[in-house]
């Protein structure tokens, strides 16, 4: 079942019932919450502020090193309750919007009756595949806090394309379902992170519960058209809709090259085409919402709310950079360097993040403004672990979001604020620079945004050594006002 490593980022409290000493206090993972119990708290055993600062993090260790070990004796018992569970509230209605753990508690339901389909119900294995595929989060959070009621999520199987199709086989062609695990195992999948390959397997399982489990040769440029409407309904961006006649259409491009019938002599190949290769969704999906940068005086009451001196940090580096949260929460200490100008920078060519994103390489000059504590070893920011692909930024983006960026934001209106917003602050900053005034391609080298002039992505990796210098960079950003950090 595993949300291991995954556990929300732990709080500081002073309890005045316990002496005035101050706690760490962490919220338990859905495995080990019983009723009321969802906290654990660990006393600093010290009243003194910064005291129990210095000792916050590795008390937190502490904890989520007991977590892993209580969650690895845990067995699949646990996914069966949380399964029956999930049975028993199908419309989702004891869930509000704002229960982020019940949400939390459902999506591992229904993923683990997705990947256990054979001891549950076609009615649940839909159930859960819709709050799967559907993101009902997302759902829910456009309800504006308002519970959310079973007979209004977006349920394909109520729809009249979305209804069981008598389907007769003449070829024995397999079906969509029953060539998905073959083409999940093929070895284009080795060293895909694991979430990415999930992703794709729900989504396809999607696309065939709105047209139906079809035979292979029977798919039919329609059917990917049907596939475009259904999600169109459900408000779907256009890039998410593609997303999913991507995945479905990718699974095709490997039938046609490895789905053979072997029962005609010679064999044939069921497929010869891909029938919804370079499908047109012209016109289908909501238009795509961007996040905003943030105005002047919201900089300067993000920077002037209370906040642990590590958060002050991540943030302010966010800012500077224009890094994402990934690269710059996963830094280690080894990635700090000088050049030969004396300038400081990060090395990003090396590290977790270029594991993942191979296009993201590249140095990041500092700007004088940003000030780094002294030098250690390791992990910058140690107290964001990873997940299981490798990568922290759900966890980071979420704690930075709630806790920082919510309370400056104008009302409920103005939801475009968040974090990544910092990234856009620093690209409008440099705009406004003049005398001279960088180059489209300089600005995109510093956020690290996936073109260099004309060249492709690909020629771009080839030729990283031909980043432009750090003091080319350094130039830039080091121009930069940022009178909020002070």
């Amino acid at each position: 079942m595993g949300t291991k490593h995954q556990y929300l980022p732990t709080t500081l409290v002073q309890i005045p019932s316990k002496g005035n000493k101050w706690f760490v206090v962490a919220t338990k993972p859905l495995e080990l919450q019983t009723g009321k119990n969802i906290q654990r708290r660990v006393s600093t055993k010290t009243t003194d502020r910064r005291e129990a600062g210095r000792r916050w993090h590795e008390i937190e260790a502490e904890i989520w090193a007991n977590f892993d070990k209580q969650i690895a004796g845990l067995s699949d018992s646990q996914g069966k309750i949380w399964a029956e569970e999930f049975a028993a509230v199908m419309g989702y209605e004891s869930a509000g919007p704002q229960d982020q753990y019940a949400w939390r508690k459902l999506q591992n339901a229904a993923q683990f009756i997705l990947d256990n389909p054979s001891i549950h119900t076609e009615a649940h294995y839909y159930a859960a595949l819709n709050f799967v595929t559907f993101e009902v989060e997302d759902y829910a959070r456009r309800a504006q806090g308002q519970p959310i009621d079973s007979n209004h999520l977006p349920d394909p199987s109520s729809e009249p394309d979305a209804t069981p199709v008598d389907i007769k086989n003449r070829t024995s062609c397999p079906s969509i379902l029953e060539w998905l695990p073959v083409y999940m195992a093929d070895k284009k999948w080795s060293g895909v992170r694991e979430k990415t390959k999930k992703s794709a397997e729900n989504r396809i399982r999607a696309c065939a519960k709105i047209i139906g489990n079809l035979p292979l040769d029977q798919i039919m440029l329609t059917h990917g058209h049907q596939i475009a409407e259904k999600l169109d309904e459900q408000g779907k961006a256009n890039r998410t809709i593609h997303t999913y006649t991507n995945n479905l259409s990718l699974l095709l491009d490997h039938a046609v090259a490895k789905a053979i019938n072997t029962t005609v002599t010679p064999n044939q190949h069921f497929l010869s085409v891909n029938p919804i290769k370079g499908l047109s969704l012209r016109g289908y999906g909501s238009e795509k919402r961007s996040w905003e940068a943030l105005e002047e005086d919201q900089l300067y009451a993000l920077f002037a709310q209370d906040m642990p001196d590590t958060d002050r940090l991540l943030l302010s580096i966010l800012l500077t950079t224009g890094m994402r949260e990934d690269e710059a929460a996963l830094l280690k200490w080894e990635q700090l360097k000088t050049d030969r100008n004396g300038i400081r920078y990060f090395d990003l060519s090396i590290g977790a993040v270029v594991k993942n994103d191979k296009f993201s390489a590249r140095t990041v000059a500092l700007p004088d403004c940003l000030k780094l504590p002294e030098k250690g070893t390791g992990r910058i920011f140690p107290q964001w672990q990873t997940d299981l692909d490798g990568k922290a930024s759900n966890k980071v983006s979420k704690h930075l979001n709630v806790n920082y960026f919510h309370p400056v934001r104008y009302g409920p209106d103005d939801d475009r604020k968040v974090v990544h917003s910092l990234r856009h602050n620093l690209t409008g900053l440099m705009l406004n620079l003049t005398d001279p005034a960088p180059s489209s391609e300089h600005m995109d080298w510093i956020t690290g945004h996936g073109m260099e002039g004309s060249k492709s992505e690909s020629e771009r990796q080839r030729t990283y050594r031909k980043d432009p210098d750090v003091l080319v960079k350094y130039n830039i950003v080091n121009r930069i006002k940022h009178p909020w950090l002070k």
